[in-house]
């Protein structure tokens, strides 16, 4: 069982995953972060994920079918597991304009089942992408105008998903406060879980 989970880039997706995993670790749930960023970096050839960020959009974007693939096949030898995730619905360049849209696959009616898009105030991400530049250098620095139609293209994307594939999204608000978002995603997934099972 996969749940994707959306977001622009400086939301907080990776910090709640990883949260959220620990919350489930402590509760006896069997739920972890699907290893996306090891099998990109092993894709790319690359050994780690800095390196990673480093490489053109456009390349990174290429390799996420077959990282899905992978994804995929681990899920169907091991059903039973919820994994995280962790990724975006859309990309916008602010330099050329062009937008790469995570394309639906047929498999994805078997592995999803759920998305949760995060979504956060475009001031804050702005923030956080200004501190994290340094250690993040594949984080755009655009103004908050930009990362407001970044969100919203990211939304848009994910509702065509719910349509297509028919499975429930959820938008939650990263609104800072950490112990509340992990709980409202981690009580979520359990739901999940339950209805799954």
């Amino acid at each position: 069982m996969i749940v994707y989970i959306g977001g622009v880039s400086g939301v907080g997706k990776t910090t709640i995953i990883e949260s959220v995993e620990k919350l489930a670790m402590a509760n006896n749930l069997k739920i972890e972060r699907a290893t996306v960023k090891e099998i990109l970096c092993d894709l790319a050839g690359v050994k780690t994920v800095e390196e990673y960020r480093c490489l053109p959009e456009e390349i990174r974007s290429s390799l996420h079918s077959e990282a899905t693939n992978r994804i995929y096949e681990i899920d169907c030898i091991n059903s039973k597991t919820v994994r995280l995730y962790d990724g975006h619905f859309c990309s916008l360049n602010p330099y050329n304009g062009n937008e790469i849209v995570r394309p639906i696959r047929f498999d994805d009616r078997k592995h999803l089942v759920a998305i949760i898009v995060l979504i956060a105030n475009p001031e804050v991400i702005f923030r956080r992408r200004i501190f994290d530049f340094n250690m993040r250098k594949d984080r755009h620095i655009v103004d908050v105008d930009f990362i407001t139609r970044e969100q919203q293209r990211e939304i848009e994307v994910a509702q065509i998903y719910e349509r297509n594939i028919n499975i429930p999204l959820y938008i939650l608000k990263n609104e800072g406060n950490i112990s509340e978002i992990n709980n409202e995603i981690f009580n979520l997934i359990k739901d999940i879980i339950k209805k799954e099972t």
